[in-house]
């Protein structure tokens, strides 16, 4: 998180358009992506072990 936010901050002070394009319409959705899987993953374990715990 702390990387990203860094990130985009350099992005934001970039005088390069094309950066600052290829970061919003390329890094970031692929990063976003990556964590909602990541997110998706650890509710299913979650779901997982309170059905065990039943």
């Amino acid at each position: 998180m702390q990387a990203l936010t860094k990130l985009i901050g350099l992005v934001t002070l970039s005088n390069n358009d094309s950066a600052k394009a290829f970061f919003m319409n390329d890094t970031l959705p692929r990063v976003l992506d990556a964590w909602e899987n990541h997110i998706n993953e650890i509710q299913t374990l979650s779901d997982k072990l309170v059905s065990l715990d039943e």
